[in-house]
């Protein structure tokens, strides 16, 4: 680590010398000064593991070229104590073995747990400290990694400075508010003497609650906080950071709040790295359980600005804690989440119970060979079963024949167990349906009509969900995204119901049918004004046919917009009158 801390510092002092040289490009000097554009810097593999003895520490060193964050999750076989730390605070650390002061404690005697972080410019030093009284073993699970920020353009863009103080007596509060043009970060730490709740909330909201001194509703909460951080995703808007002591009692402990760390207003670089780091998920999870999963989806080509498109999935949770995707893209992106793959493909994953991807052995999910070509428009069947000891995962498009299959040990599971309490487990597993699609920025935009058709009769209760991330790394790790939104309905829906929140729809069907998106792409079978009216009126409740000339007609003559269809008609009539004229003038 020393070889690598001087091998930067002799680099950095060269290039401070090459900018001083006359004549050097201006265009150099700003991209040495503007490096934090670049991209997720890794500054650790994930597998990276340390031995600690007692009371002995590991450290990492790195530079910070710009405001960043730190993302990198971690785990143990017994307590560490995680610190992030400045130069000068490290070098206090050194001297007395303790600190006096740190900018961010990811946490304390914990066996697993995670950044995000928030970093200025300058030294920095991740410091992994054992102390207990046995010795214990420390790895990372994800890649440490530090990404790019800037600052809001907002003036000031600090909302509380670091160093502000609070006294709290029993049932008093504080509060900030602050306004925003955009969406927007807040980012910060703070520290309470005794118990303190922490919200963020919104006009309506702030004046419930200063209307009765509760919070029923809140925007984001950070919990009730002895030494936390901050980390809330906000849209435009007129918002207000409260903090209280929600004990009411006679005599109760007075909470001293100090702010540890500047909250401060922070935007995500956004269209520097050229990288899908927004994931968006739209999906439905089955309250019952099945032995096996089989769905038709249609192969629908739709891709965003930056030609990033979805996967429809079918996903299984097994008995036994094993989660089971398969499905079909368009336009996936790759490992690296700065391309894709340009059609469509046949994809699929398999994660361990706890949380780590296993299948495909390397990780990050795979692409299944098909025998065949799928085109815009084919019925495609996903399915998901048991045999022989292991679930087979397979995808069959009815219209060209193309097939293939992948298969992965059930490891003594018989069954898809559904959730009757709630959206997922506690690794955001589920049994059910879902359209996913990155981007490269946040997306609030409704996506084309995607159907999921059962195969067979499926009558199982189901929640309804919708959320998008933030990932700090490209596995997208639970503990390692932050959440735009999330929302799920607030009981399991048993149909017909639409659910729509921030510009994602989905919606179940009494069937057993699930939609996501809003625009419409559902095609028509057969062909005259009957059918065309039959699906107008039943659509009507589920679909906005706001641009009807997106509308497609599947018909015995092929597919067509509406668009298309109208000259083709145009052009039949005309051919009928000139026929008849014709008839007419011989006789």
């Amino acid at each position: 680590m020393l070889r690598r801390r001087n091998s930067v510092v002799m680099l950095s002092f060269s290039l401070v010398i090459f900018t001083l040289l006359s004549g050097l490009p201006h265009a150099l000097a700003h991209t040495a000064r503007n490096m934090q554009v670049t991209g997720p810097v890794t500054l650790e593999p994930s597998g990276t593991t340390w031995s600690l003895t007692p009371e002995s520490y590991q450290y990492l060193w790195f530079t910070a070229y710009g405001p960043s964050l730190l993302s990198g999750q971690f785990k143990s076989d017994g307590g560490v104590t995680v610190f992030v730390a400045t130069a000068s605070e490290f070098s206090s650390f050194e001297s007395s073995g303790s600190f006096e002061s740190h900018t961010c404690l990811v946490g304390q005697d914990i066996v697993s747990g995670g950044f995000p972080c928030e970093l200025h410019a300058g030294d920095w030093y991740v410091i992994f400290l054992n102390d207990q009284n046995a010795d214990v073993h420390v790895s990372l699970t994800s890649d440490l990694a530090m990404y790019p920020v800037y600052f809001a353009p907002q003036s000031p863009y600090v909302i509380i400075k670091k160093g502000t103080s609070w006294t709290l007596g029993p049932g008093q509060y504080i509060y900030q508010g602050f306004s925003s043009t955009s969406s927007f970060f807040v980012l910060g730490s703070f520290a309470a003497s005794s118990e303190a709740a922490a919200y963020i909330l919104d006009s309506a909201e702030y004046s419930i609650f200063t209307a009765n001194n509760t919070v029923s509703s809140y925007y984001c909460a950070t919990g009730t906080v002895s030494d936390g951080s901050v980390d809330c995703w906000l849209g435009a808007g007129n918002w207000y950071l409260v903090i209280q002591d929600p004990s009411e009692l006679a005599g109760a402990q007075s909470s001293v709040v100090d702010v540890t760390g500047d909250i401060t207003l922070t935007s995500l670089a956004s269209g520097t790295s050229n990288q899908a780091s927004y994931d968006e998920q739209m999906g439905l999870t089955f309250v019952d359980n099945f032995t096996s999963l089989a769905y038709e989806v249609t192969a629908i080509p739709q891709a965003d600005a930056d030609g990033f498109g979805p996967d429809y999935l079918l996903n299984g949770l097994s008995n036994t804690g094993y989660w089971y995707q398969v499905g079909l893209a368009y336009n996936w992106d790759t490992e690296t989440r700065t391309s894709y793959t340009q059609g469509f493909q046949a994809t699929y994953e398999v994660f361990s119970p706890s949380g780590i991807s296993v299948f495909p052995v390397a990780g990050g999910g795979g692409s299944l060979a098909l025998s065949g070509p799928i085109y815009q428009n084919d019925r495609v069947l996903l399915g998901m079963f048991f045999s022989e000891g292991d679930v087979v995962l397979s995808v069959d498009d009815a219209t060209t024949g193309a097939y293939s299959s992948k298969s992965f040990s059930a490891y003594g599971a018989s069954i898809f167990v559904g959730n009757p309490v709630s959206s997922s487990d506690n690794n955001g597993f589920f049994t059910g349906l879902m359209t996913e699609w990155y981007h490269e920025a946040p997306y609030y935009q409704n996506e084309l009509v995607e159907t999921f058709s059962p195969h067979g009769s499926v009558n199982s209760p189901a929640w309804l969900w919708a959320d998008e991330y933030f990932c700090l790394n490209t596995s997208c790790d639970r503990d390692a995204r932050i959440s735009l939104f999330n929302n799920v309905t607030d009981y399991e829906m048993n149909g017909p119901y639409s659910f729509a929140t921030d510009g994602a729809t989905v919606q179940y069907l009494q069937d057993g049918t699930f939609l996501t998106g809003g625009a419409p792409t559902v095609p028509i079978i057969g062909f005259g004004t009957a059918s065309i009216q039959s699906l107008v009126s039943s659509s009507a409740s589920q679909t906005n046919f706001a641009n009807e000339s997106s509308l497609r007609i599947s018909t015995p003559l092929g597919t067509f917009s509406v668009s298309e269809l109208l000259p083709i008609v145009g052009v039949v009539v005309l051919a009928i009158i000139i026929i008849i004229g014709r008839r007419r003038q011989d006789k």
